[in-house]
């Protein structure tokens, strides 16, 4: 989930609320100055040169240490502007009492879509493959199997890869001898000669999915059949939410006729 522009402006007023206090209380005070801008140092950087986003991963660390000062601060001067810090919290604060409240459903959506693939690579299909959104999808693979990331996080030639092109993601397969693509289509521009075999969909709205559809593709037609016998014995296991269906261009194209 990207975060709103609303609760990506009140984190940063609290941070901003909280840290000219800080400021403010060295000044005052002139009070252990260089430990307190060491440790609030972190805040300012990620303020100035951070990410912010994707259900509040990137600045987390940056409100629980500003947190932490701000105790310490009013520690040490129980009265020093509290009102300041407690209104530079309470702003900082809002965005992840919402994350609270949608953990339980994010923590579903994983089920439904990663969950899922996690357990066809690892239950149903016993050869390499590749994805463009590592995490559960290689998590306790097969001893021996090889996982090729081409979005580039976990793959170096992928990173080093500016565009992903349809004939570099043809190479790639062939390199690795890879027969099953498991991608967000919407990522890249996929080759003409893969085959989708399958797709699963899972419901909107979604929050913290890149996307709400994953597309397994065969990379060569000696692959194909071998993919959709393993899909079709994980077919039956799947959650009633997720919506799951083979041929995926063909379907499309009944319903666009339609």
């Amino acid at each position: 989930m990207r975060n709103s522009q609303r609760e990506l402006a009140l984190c940063c007023v609290g941070i901003y609320l909280c840290w000219a206090a800080i400021i403010l209380f060295v000044i005052l005070t002139r009070n252990h100055g260089h430990f307190v801008y060491g440790l609030d140092d972190p805040s300012f950087l990620q303020l100035a040169i951070g990410r912010f986003g994707w259900f509040y991963r990137y600045e987390v660390y940056s409100v629980i240490f500003l947190t932490m000062i701000c105790m310490w601060v009013l520690g040490e001067r129980p009265r020093f502007l509290f009102r300041y810090f407690a209104l530079g919290l309470v702003f900082c604060a809002a965005p992840y009492i919402r994350a609270t409240e949608l953990t339980p459903h994010a923590s579903h959506e994983i089920y439904i879509e990663q969950y899922q693939m996690h357990r066809f690579v690892t239950e149903y299909y016993h050869s390499d493959y590749a994805v463009n959104d590592l995490g559960l999808t290689s998590f306790q693979r097969r001893k021996g199997s090889y996982v090729l990331d081409l979005y580039g996080l976990g793959s170096l030639e992928a990173a080093r890869q500016p565009e992903k092109t349809p004939e570099w993601m043809e190479a790639m397969v062939k390199k690795h001898g890879i027969g099953l693509a498991i991608l967000f289509p919407e990522w890249f521009q996929i080759p003409r000669s893969w085959t989708p075999v399958a797709k699963l969909c899972v419901p909107e709205p979604i929050f913290v999915l890149p996307e709400k559809c994953v597309v397994f593709y065969s990379t060569s037609q000696d692959a194909t059949a071998l993919i959709r016998r393993d899909l079709e014995r994980f077919a039956p296991t799947l959650p009633k939410d997720d919506a799951f269906w083979f041929d995926p261009d063909r379907k499309e194209a009944e319903r666009l006729a339609h």
